[in-house]
């Protein structure tokens, strides 16, 4: 689901304008990174968390040459689904 299909499907069910929707569908977005970019945890009770983990430098290979390099230390936004949230497969 893209963006766009977000904003439509919220603004149908709610009958609130899309531009309106817009809004506050991007205004969540920046807050959700804003908090992300602090290394705050996000919850959303019902839906799952988000938080920030840091991963550690390490060696890798390049293949073609065999040449070994360090990717350095990065950070990276893990979610965790809610008990609630189940996706049935099949």
């Amino acid at each position: 689901m893209r963006r766009i299909d977000l904003i439509r499907k919220v603004s149908a069910r709610t009958g609130i304008p899309q531009r309106d929707v817009s809004l506050v569908v991007d205004a969540l977005f920046e807050e959700m990174k804003n908090a992300l970019t602090n290394k705050e945890e996000i919850e959303i009770r019902g839906f799952g968390s988000f938080r920030v983990l840091k991963r550690k430098p390490r060696k890798a290979r390049i293949i073609k040459t065999g040449q070994e390099i360090i990717i350095p230390q990065r950070f990276t936004v893990k979610f965790k689904p809610s008990k609630n949230l189940s996706i049935k497969g099949g």
